[in-house]
């Protein structure tokens, strides 16, 4: 499924520092619990069919591209509660996704920022 709002587009990364060797983590979120009865084995159940994939990502970015970023996440995406359309880390192809917190923003010097955010995958 897609939605109308984009990614920002290049000149601003369209990937994590590094591209898909280094940059971000994948995470898959946990589905299954378990539980140790009264007697005997331990059980285990499935909570869900599927479930979201975070992807922890590390943007480098200039002053200006920082600046596009937060009037994208401000007023496109207002503060995270919409999707958009995000190139995948591995495989360049755009899938639904959501950023769930803000932006950690750390200044490098002189011109240089660098963002971590959290992607999450809206549909995995």
């Amino acid at each position: 499924m897609a939605t109308a709002i984009d990614w920002p587009a290049a000149p601003f990364p369209q990937s994590p520092r590094g591209g898909a060797s280094s940059g971000y983590r994948r995470q898959n979120r946990k589905t299954v619990v378990h539980f140790e009865p009264d007697s005997g084995p331990v059980i285990s159940r499935r909570t869900a069919l599927s479930a979201p994939v975070d992807y922890d990502c590390i943007f480098d970015l200039d002053t200006t591209q920082l600046a596009t970023y937060d009037a994208w996440w401000k007023d496109t995406v207002f503060d995270g509660s919409l999707s958009f359309n995000f190139p995948h880390p591995e495989t360049g192809t755009p899938f639904e996704a959501k950023i769930l917190e803000p932006a950690e923003v750390t200044h490098l010097g002189g011109l240089a920022w660098e963002i971590r955010v959290t992607v999450w995958d809206v549909y995995a």
